[in-house]
């Protein structure tokens, strides 16, 4: 009898428990049956209280609440002290950057190893209510709704994601308080979660097109990464370059060296032989200007910026680049324009020998063009053709102010004539005299309409040239050589070291020095 007593005074307090636990999970069950019996009420429970592991469940669920509430409470202290550092920072002025980004990183709650470990700890302390394996709740991942756990940890997109923090094993989104906005505006979306660990750039990537959508392969994409940088091999020339014969080592012995070479400005240059630019990078005195100083009439004015492949130092070969060529000054001044290509001094700025010496020139030697131009190849244009060097072309073909001879080479280049497709005349005593005739009017007919094509072609060709820009420029460097409008590639010119000429060099280092007592800024 004593037993059956205590049996029921230890059984009381557990029923007690057991029940009012009951209401928590179900708030309109309204009486608890220790014997097993169900107690009909209008509402439906959700299972009998007597199940086995139930008082497991309950107290697993109490724990977790109360653990949940605890980070809550922790996450609403940390952002308001975020905001009041925020608003410190924004009230001194200051921004949010890669350097004071740490003073966002706070104390995080326990990892989770060691949270089960406590929980382990406070249960003892209970009693051994640990949930059988089949009802313990699976431990909530960091990524939100069905997202992996490798995609979580992707490499963001600047232009569609947003910057990251770390959740335990995986990332989400920042708050909109701490986004970092990028070059292209985007913040990326609110994703926050109660267990960060700590504030985390995001990882650096290429940036994308100005556009998620389609590409226009007519327009070209951005530099990032410059094939001639990438890919280019380190020292590369022209392999016509290495086929050309060195200067005599004396010869190459007597060239003065850079502490001592002495250089010259452009407008002294201008001054002393004066000219126009009859091609790029080559100056033509014509003869209306009178006795020439030179007698090939011409001199190379050379920007290395834009040369990559001039020569490394005088006394060596070379080449440069060129788009279009230009006719030659005996077809617009006659047989007394008296032009070479052969023996032409060279003076280039922006190389070592001027390094510091603002964009001045150096004398390199005397030139000459040995063998015809070879053009480049997509391939070549790419890897070996720096993109300054396209961009450069780019502005000065579609410069207003260019010359007319390169507007004619656009035009004939990017819009050629249509070809004529009309009869051609017969020889006369193939056929009879009546044939022969027929066949001219023929003839005659398809002229004129050709003409009258021409006539139109011409109209609309110079419209559309007149209408070219740059990035149409740009875009004819990357396109296939088959495309229409066509691709547009460049060339080389060859230049081969022929002569240094002391004499022609000490003397324009004495008249420069005339230049200069003369009082002539330059």
């Amino acid at each position: 009898m004593m037993q059956s007593i205590k049996r029921s005074q230890e059984q009381e307090p557990r029923n007690f428990f057991i029940a009012s636990h009951a209401r928590k999970l179900h708030p309109e069950a309204t009486s608890f049956s220790p014997a097993g019996t169900t107690v009909r009420t209008n509402s439906s429970h959700a299972g009998s209280p007597t199940q086995p592991g139930f008082l497991e469940r309950v107290i697993s669920l109490e724990h977790r609440q109360d653990t949940t509430d605890g980070q809550l409470e922790h996450i609403r202290d940390v952002q308001a002290s975020m905001a009041r550092t925020l608003s410190e920072l924004m009230a001194a002025g200051g921004l949010v950057t890669p350097e004071n980004e740490m003073l966002y990183k706070f104390q995080a709650p326990l990892p989770h190893s060691e949270q089960r470990s406590s929980d382990a700890a406070a249960q003892s302390e209970k009693g051994d209510m640990t949930p059988a394996p089949h009802l313990k709740v699976p431990a909530r991942t960091a990524t939100t709704g069905t997202a992996s756990l490798e995609k979580a940890n992707a490499v963001p997109d600047p232009k569609c994601d947003a910057v990251t923090v770390g959740v335990k094993t995986g990332t989400t989104s920042l708050p909109p308080h701490l986004r970092k906005i990028n070059s292209n505006g985007v913040t990326g979306k609110a994703d926050t979660q109660p267990n960060a660990i700590s504030v985390r750039p995001a990882p650096e990537s290429t940036p994308p097109p100005e556009s998620c959508g389609s590409i226009d392969p007519d327009v070209p994409l951005p530099s990032v990464e410059d094939p001639y940088l990438v890919r280019s091999s380190q020292g590369w020339v022209p392999t016509a370059i290495l086929s050309f014969p060195p200067l005599p080592s004396d010869e190459l012995s007597s060239i003065p060296p850079l502490t001592e070479t002495r250089t010259f400005s452009f407008d002294y240059l201008k001054q002393e032989f004066g000219g126009t630019f009859w091609s790029p990078g080559l100056k033509y005195i014509p003869p209306s200007a009178g006795v020439c100083f030179l007698p090939t009439r011409s001199y190379y004015v050379l920007d290395a910026t834009v040369e990559p492949y001039l020569p490394r130092a005088p006394g060596q070969h070379g080449a440069k680049l060129t788009a279009f060529f230009n006719s030659n000054p005996a077809e617009v001044y006659g047989p007394e324009a008296e032009c070479s290509f052969e023996n032409v001094p060279m003076f280039v700025c922006c190389t070592p020998w001027s390094q510091g010496k603002d964009r001045r020139y150096v004398y390199f030697g005397n030139y000459s063009q040995t063998r015809w131009s070879d053009k480049l190849d997509y391939d070549r244009l790419v890897e070996h053709v720096p993109h300054n060097v396209k961009q450069y072309w780019a502005k000065e073909l579609s410069a207003v102010g260019r010359a007319e001879w390169v507007t004619e080479a656009l035009k004939n280049h990017f819009f050629p004539k249509p070809a004529y497709e009309g009869l051609m005349p017969l020889t006369r005593g193939e056929d009879s005299e009546e044939d022969v005739e027929k066949r001219e009017k023929k003839v005659e007919r398809d002229v004129r309409e050709y003409v009258e094509i021409l006539k139109e072609w011409d109209k609309d060709a110079i419209l559309r040239t007149k209408l070219i820009k740059e990035d149409f420029i740009l875009g004819a460097f990357e396109r296939a050589d088959a495309d229409d409008p066509p691709a547009l590639r460049l060339w080389w010119e060859y230049l081969q070291c022929v002569k240094y000429d002391h004499r022609f060099y000490n003397t324009l280092v004495t008249l420069q020095e005339r230049y200069d007592k003369g009082g002539a800024r330059y």
